[in-house]
């Protein structure tokens, strides 16, 4: 909440990425009216304002980009806020936003409120809280604020009324999310988050001019487990795009943008094997000829020779195994669906291809007792990893 450290900023620590959630509630709202929508990273705007002057105030950084929100004078503005680590600083901005835009409508989605709905409405500053997916609910509340729906009539969204916080749960779950099309991506944007700030594919990419881009197959996860937001934001409801929109969009990335690395953001991409052989055999026919991974971590029981074989054949080139604990105990506990023994036999398994592993841990929840954290440390180190990625639960 104070700004940034600008010495890992310019060191290129800073973890930048596409707002894909944004670009698509913006696509999609578009597709089905006439209002004008302008996307603004203000997290690629910032890191960019450092590289070019490091002696920028925090301050000037924040004031340049309320003053584009002014010279835009929009009715309504849309916060992505992913994590309750940034609520603060969100709140904060949107308070200096309705200083200088008293009659905007602000309203605020992602994670944090979608988990959070009544902290996030405390702030009086916000209109409507979005809960959950972001599209089809943002395209009602810019028919609400353009009289065409009555506000008893709009879902997926909270709000204050008579003093009091008013919940209305999703109606419908869209199920074929092709209907949400393509997101809209800014071009200037899509090479700075590899020319200036710190991605995934850092470790094995070749320059910081090679083009990264984030893409989404799929939405949500079947499982249950209990640290994660994916039950919130998508009801336990798992829906595939159609692999041949999925291969045109990657097509799309090549011939616009020149990219040689892709992430999928995907809960759990590789749990549909059937989707993903085609998909890989789709990049492969199509001779994309780039680098790709999944960033949220892979179901380890889900991977076989054959599927592996055919992934790295497609280009993909680092395994991110979601395996959260070395305590058996504790992954029943987070109802985590997976044996400490296969997690063993799979990293075995995966060591026979040409490809880096990389495992995700996670340490300190609350239930965990200091052995229990230990053996996570000692399990991790006994695996044959390339990189283990350590995350604090709390």
């Amino acid at each position: 909440t104070k700004g940034y450290d600008y010495e890992a900023v310019l060191s290129k620590g800073q973890y930048a990425e596409e707002p894909l959630g944004l670009g698509y509630i913006a696509s999609y709202c578009k597709k089905y009216t006439d209002v004008d929508i302008k996307i603004i990273d203000a997290h690629i705007f910032a890191i960019d304002k450092i590289f070019s002057n490091p002696d920028i105030k925090f301050e000037n950084i924040e004031k340049e980009l309320i003053d584009s929100m002014v010279n835009y004078n929009p009715d309504i503005i849309g916060v992505s806020c992913l994590f309750h680590k940034l609520a603060k600083h969100a709140h904060v901005l949107i308070g200096k936003i309705k200083k200088c835009l008293p009659d905007v409508k602000i309203v605020i989605g992602g994670s944090y409120p979608t988990a959070s709905p009544e902290h996030a409405l405390r702030d009086a500053n916000i209109d409507l809280a979005v809960i959950g997916e972001g599209e089809e609910a943002m395209l009602k509340i810019l028919k609400f604020y353009r009289g065409d729906l009555k506000q008893e009539e709009l879902d997926s969204v909270a709000y204050m009324k008579d003093g009091n916080i008013t919940i209305k749960p999703v109606k419908k779950i869209v199920m074929d999310i092709d209907e949400f099309g393509v997101p809209e991506r800014n071009p200037q944007y899509l090479k700075k988050y590899s020319a200036l700030g710190r991605h995934f594919f850092d470790k094995i990419k070749d320059n910081d001019q090679d083009v990264i881009a984030t893409i989404t197959s799929s939405r949500g996860c079947p499982f249950n487990c209990t640290f994660c937001i994916s039950v919130k934001m998508w009801h336990r409801r798992l829906r595939f795009r159609n692999v041949e929109n999925v291969l045109d969009e990657i097509d799309g990335l090549k011939r616009n943008f020149g990219i040689k690395y892709l992430v999928f953001n995907d809960d759990n991409m590789t749990i549909n094997r059937e989707f993903t052989m085609k998909l890989c055999q789709g990049m492969i026919d199509r001779k994309f000829n780039i680098k790709w991974s999944v960033s949220g971590g892979l179901y380890v029981p889900s991977l076989d020779e054959k599927l592996v074989d055919m992934m790295i054949k497609s280009g993909f080139n680092i395994f991110t195994l979601a395996i959260e604990s070395g305590s058996q105990e504790i992954l029943d506990s987070i109802r985590k669906k997976v044996r400490l023994s296969e997690i063993a036999e799979k990293v075995n398994m995966l060591r026979k291809f040409d490809a880096y592993i990389e495992g995700y841990f996670m340490l300190g929840f609350p239930e965990e007792t200091e052995k229990q954290l230990k053996m996570t440390i000692d399990f991790s180190a006994g695996l044959d990893l390339d990189w283990r990625c350590y995350q604090c639960v709390q």
